[in-house]
């Protein structure tokens, strides 16, 4: 290292076009440009449930599979429909209604080899 050097190369921008304030600007811009692009591309939270009853059309209209087979969600379906409270109802709703309803929202994974 020479007298006077600070020991980084990476300052060092004599042969980058313009002034070296330029390019340390540039540098400056790019990782931070780097940075934002990165914190913006996580998952995005999920959506906040009412905790009211829940009907079973609305049920059947959910998107979110995750949500829609909670078993958080489950429960507000029973508080909506009070037949569903019944253990034997829900049994046999589950069976006729859920069931299938999940064999069609979320089909099996199939491997091809």
């Amino acid at each position: 290292m020479k007298d006077g050097d600070n020991g980084s190369m990476f300052w060092n921008l004599e042969g980058f076009p313009g002034s070296a304030v330029q390019a340390r600007r540039r540098i400056a811009f790019t990782i931070l440009a780097m940075v934002l692009a990165a914190g913006c591309s996580g998952p995005a939270p999920p959506p906040v449930q009412p905790d009211g009853p829940l009907t079973v059309e609305e049920w059947k209209a959910m998107t979110d599979m995750t949500a829609k087979y909670d078993p958080g969600t489950f429960d507000r379906l029973k508080k909506g429909n009070p037949k569903l409270e019944n253990e034997k109802e829900w049994d046999k709703f589950f069976q006729t209604v859920v069931a299938p309803a999940h064999q069609v929202d979320v089909p099996k994974k199939t491997y091809a080899y």
